[in-house]
């Protein structure tokens, strides 16, 4: 503005700030191509127009915003200089798609363009340089959460009357001298406080649109999560600091029968059956309450009455530093609890009955028991896997749990071997894998009752790494029944040292394992009975005096031997002796 004359002062480059904002170049509009960036995902072009008009409209001259891959987010032309060499350098690319010309190298304005824009993100902060066309481009990068997602630029400076430099461009962009000489008389000096008033503003409209995408990515994962927590099988809980509930999940009234209205505001022991004592609460609310996660199993009513068991975590929501919320994660076992009842039951079942006569019948009957709610679980896994189909992170867990279901029947198919020849499915197994795996099962229970766990078998790296033909499950199971026995024989902790090596016996190459606990240890008289069948050394109740068996009878099928040595009060020793592969 013109502080004489009160009128409006025309600005260089022949421009027309006003309609350059609904003007589109005859070759279309390039943010069309975008690929779907997060500054054009972030924010609708009519609101970019707005930003950038707020520097643009004090120059008129042109502008881009790009994302961080080169795609055009906005571009704006408002000087006919800027409309004039951009149209030229364009029909230079001879071809009417856009993404061929934009990859040509001959459409010059955009090259000019793009390469101090991307330099601009290169480097991490402002590049101001002279363009292609004539006049210079100033560019900024575009922050969001630390990271550069695109860059805008802005053009400034009018062209040069230089006789010399404007044959330079008429040869470049093949134009005619006198239109182009035409062109750079229109234009009028910008005032340099202008130029960088227009500066300043880019800076903050970079800043706006960078919070603007930080906004949008907060916004996608939270409706990511509230989609999870929707979804989920789980039952999810929130409280505020009292415990009043605010939140439950869809899975909640399928579970209890509480609709979300009949659970806000009470508190999450509505659901209590009784049988959680008053000092386990305590205990729940001193931990929560210092900050720490709670973990444990509650028995609760439904609103029907009928009764579930349920494993619960309870984590603390913290706000700088603050306890503003408490967030309840809730996994319905009953089933995994009923079916834990049954094989008590069992067990018992077998101990009350003398023994039974034979392995046979005693193979039979924990099939039928144990089977029964296994296939029954299967045949629901299936159900919802082919119901949900569409959700990954349940059909992982429906794996799993087919997985889990597969080792079971493994499992029971290794009872019926006392009675009948059973099929052993053998591959190549790496001892040191097999290892790890069941370290990784039971490593973290072991330590938390004080048992250091030593191991000294070569790593797979090394060449004497030891590989087997075996029924990976079966070892499996044969090693962890060795495990849980030297758990149970230290208490109070101690010990665990697992080592193994090629060894040669009988002109035959062998791996033998060696399995050491510092426990009880067996007393001598017992040694030769440890593998009998239904010979048990702990407490009527606690053991079935089959595992040892039944691990014998597998090592046995994989043509090795398996023999144990103790001594009272110092601990025990299991030696393994397999073929290698």
């Amino acid at each position: 503005m013109d502080m004489k004359t009160g009128k409006k002062k025309e600005l260089c480059l022949g421009q027309d700030s006003k309609e350059g904002r609904s003007y589109t170049q005859p070759y279309g509009d390039l943010s069309e191509l975008n690929s779907g960036g997060l500054i054009a995902n972030s924010i609708e072009k009519e609101t970019l127009s707005d930003i950038v008009s707020t520097y643009l409209d004090l120059l008129g001259s042109s502008a881009a915003v790009y994302e961080n891959n080169g795609d055009y987010a906005f571009g704006m032309f408002s000087s006919g200089w800027c409309r004039f060499m951009d149209q030229q350098s364009r029909q230079l690319c001879d071809t009417d798609d856009n993404a061929e010309a934009l990859s040509c190298g001959k459409w010059h304005c955009h090259e000019s363009c793009w390469e101090i824009s991307n330099a601009s993100m290169v480097e991490g902060k402002a590049v101001d340089k002279e363009c292609l066309g004539g006049i210079r481009i100033y560019a900024e990068p575009i922050f969001a959460n630390g990271e550069i997602v695109g860059s805008l630029n802005l053009g400034y400076d009018d062209p040069s009357r230089d006789i010399e430099k404007l044959k330079g461009l008429v040869q470049k962009y093949e134009v005619n001298i006198d239109e182009l000489s035409k062109l750079a008389d229109e234009g009028k000096p910008t005032p340099d406080y202008l130029v960088e008033i227009a500066k300043s503003h880019m800076n903050i409209a970079a800043k706006l649109i960078g919070k603007t995408v930080e906004n949008k990515l907060v916004n996608q994962n939270v409706n990511k999560l509230s989609q999870i927590i929707e979804q989920s099988r789980a039952c999810i809980i929130i409280t505020d600091k009292s415990g009043a509930i605010e939140y439950v999940n869809p899975y909640f009234e399928e579970l209890t029968g509480y609709s979300p209205d009949e659970a806000f505001g009470k508190n999450p022991r509505f659901l209590k059956s009784g049988e959680t004592s008053p000092k386990e609460y305590k205990k729940l609310w001193d931990t929560i309450l210092a900050g720490k996660t709670w973990h444990g199993e509650f028995h609760n009513m439904k609103k029907n009455g009928e009764f579930y068991w349920e494993s619960t975590l309870i984590s603390p929501v913290m706000d700088s530093g603050e306890i503003t919320h408490f967030i309840a994660i809730k996994e319905n076992i009953t089933a995994q609890k009923e079916a834990d009842a049954r094989l008590d039951l069992v067990e018992r079942h077998l101990i009350e009955s003398q023994k039974l006569a034979g392995i046979g019948q005693l193979a039979a009957g924990v099939s039928h028991e144990v089977l029964n709610p296994v296939n029954i679980i299967s045949l629901l896994t299936q159900m919802l896997q082919k119901d949900t189909t569409d959700n990954a992170s349940l059909q992982g867990f429906c794996e799993k749990v087919m997985s889990e279901i597969s080792r079971i029947q493994k499992i029971m198919g290794t009872l019926l071997t006392f009675s009948r020849e059973g099929k052993c499915e053998r591959e190549p197994v790496l001892l040191d894998d097999l290892i790890d795996e069941i370290l990784d099962l039971v490593e973290q229970d072991f330590i938390s009752t004080g048992i250091k766990i030593i191991r000294q078998c070569e790593r797979e790296e090394s060449p004497k790494a030891i590989r087997l033909i075996a029924d990976k499950d079966k070892l499996r199971q044969v090693f962890l029944n060795i495990l849980n026995n030297a758990k149970y024989a230290m208490p109070n902790g101690g010990s665990l040292t697992i080592g193994c090596d090629a060894i040669e016996k009988d002109a035959k190459n062998y791996m033998r394992l060696k399995i050491s606990d510092t426990g009880t240890g067996i007393k001598e008289e017992d040694l030769g009975k440890v593998f009998d069948h239904f010979f048990t050394t702990k407490p009527e109740g606690e053991g079935t005096g089959l595992g040892l068996t039944v691990i014998h009878k597998i090592i046995e099928d994989h043509d090795g031997t398996i023999r144990v040595e103790s001594e009272w009060g110092k601990g025990t020793t299991f030696i393994i002796d397999l073929p290698v592969a």
